[in-house]
């Protein structure tokens, strides 16, 4: 928290010039809680006039490309979590980062296969994922890893995932838009040609991003220079069994609601009321002081 001079005084400095900016620039559907605002504020090290602007982006990039960053269209293809690809670790990596475990040769693409998704519906569901591990504020402060694994990859089922679109979009969400701190980007069992591939979406990341990926192939052993053996499944070198998304596929639905909340937290239903009281009594954080019930 230090180094993201968060201090008491400058989070409540923070929180009011960020709400004042938010009432000239008459954001009339934007969330202004503390608990959403805290994210832009920790994503800049509470430089309120930078957190700003990103918060703006956010806003944009929601309206602009709904069928990528609309929440309540993720919510509605929660089956893609069945094919185990994604899944936030229990543990963290040894910066204390939260550990995003991406396996993409698990997703379908081909149409003529049962239980096939698109390459929106991909996008839309990390995006979920993020947003989930906003709602923990040692996440927003230590930041999420990335572990991409691309064992099972190919051009003809996955390539377009890399197309300039996609490759764009993810790059934005990275670098600029989205307010979480992405700590390293770490890639495991990629295919001999992914060096070519790599050039080819590489134009697109800011130098900053470009030091952060880190190619591991399959020597795991350079994996846990970053993540430790103890938090990593068996498939990594780890300690831990093999990888299973059903307990975190509960808590991400669980907390739906939470991930789901409008403008200034205000809670529409009473069934809604309840799951939300309960979840917030589970995350036990004075960040959640405000939320209206």
């Amino acid at each position: 928290e230090s180094e993201l001079n968060e201090t008491e005084a400058n989070k409540q400095n923070g929180l009011q010039a960020m709400k004042n900016f938010i009432l000239q620039k008459q954001l009339n559907e934007t969330r202004s809680d503390s608990a959403f605002l805290l994210r832009f504020l920790r994503a800049r090290k509470y430089d309120a006039r930078l957190a700003f602007k990103m918060l703006e982006r956010y806003e944009k990039m929601k309206k602009t490309h709904p069928e990528l960053f609309s929440m309540e269209r993720a919510v509605e293809n929660l089956s893609i979590f069945d094919s185990n690809a994604q899944i936030m670790l229990d543990g963290r990596d040894c910066n204390g980062a939260k550990i995003f475990l991406y396996r993409v040769g698990n997703l379908n693409f081909n149409r003529n296969k049962e239980n096939w998704v698109t390459n929106d519906q991909v996008f839309l569901s990390n995006m979920l994922l993020l947003e989930w591990s906003l709602l923990d504020p040692k996440t927003q402060v230590a930041g999420v890893s990335v572990l991409a694994d691309l064992k099972g990859f190919s051009l003809s089922s996955h390539g377009s995932l890399l197309s300039p679109y996609y490759a764009k979009r993810s790059a934005e969400v990275v670098q600029e838009t989205f307010p979480l701190r992405f700590k390293g980007i770490h890639i495991v069992n990629q295919p001999l040609y992914f060096d070519a591939l790599y050039k080819l979406v590489k134009p697109f990341i800011k130098q900053k991003v470009i030091e952060r990926i880190y190619l591991h192939g399959t020597k795991f052993e350079s994996l846990h220079r970053y993540m430790s053996p103890d938090i990593l499944p068996v498939e990594y070198g780890g300690h831990l069994p093999s990888i299973d998304n059903t307990a975190f596929k509960e808590q991400l639905i669980k907390d739906l609601p939470l991930i789901l909340l409008k403008r200034n937290n205000y809670i529409q239903t009473e069934h809604t009321r309840e799951v939300i009281k309960e979840s917030l009594s589970n995350k036990n954080n004075s960040d959640y002081s405000d939320f209206k019930m």
